[in-house]
């Protein structure tokens, strides 16, 4: 019998975690959020982008830390479906993304700026807001918001993003 022709019943989802001994922070400023992330899942001094999420509960509190993906010395590669899945799952009412740059750069990206507004328009349709999207280096990070990388999408950008 070719299980491959059959369709799956999926009798529960499930997830692997590790309880940290961290008390849940609320994150208010990019500089502390990069602090959490460096001390849950330490991307700062890597030498391979890594893109991160974290998921806050509706207390703005950070309610789970997930990395999404390890890619190369000058590139990780992110999909919206792996993005949120964490989020989904742990009721997030909010998320951050985030990555590192291992050459020290603190510039975005073309690829940057778009997967970070894709993502923000993801969140948009399923109701969990993006608040930022950051890149973080050893020794600064540098928030897409803040900046206003993420506010200046015309309806052709966004056209653009699923292209």
């Amino acid at each position: 019998m070719n299980n491959e022709n059959y369709i799956y019943k999926v009798l529960d989802v499930k997830q692997e975690f590790e309880i940290t001994s961290k008390p849940r922070k609320k994150a208010q400023r990019p500089q502390a959020v990069a602090e959490i992330i460096n001390d849950l899942l330490g991307i700062d001094e890597s030498c391979k982008e890594h893109f991160v999420m974290l998921g806050f509960n509706t207390q703005l509190e950070v309610n789970v830390a997930y990395k999404i993906h390890t890619g190369t010395l000058t590139a990780t590669m992110v999909h919206p479906r792996e993005a949120f899945q964490v989020a989904i799952m742990n009721n997030c009412s909010s998320v951050i993304f985030a990555h590192n740059h291992p050459s020290g750069s603190l510039k975005p990206s073309d690829a940057d700026i778009k997967t970070s507004l894709r993502l923000k328009l993801v969140g948009q349709l399923l109701q969990i807001e993006v608040l930022d999207s950051l890149i973080i280096t050893k020794n600064d990070v540098i928030s897409l918001e803040d900046n206003d990388y993420l506010d200046n999408a015309t309806m052709e950008d966004v056209a653009n993003l699923f292209l």
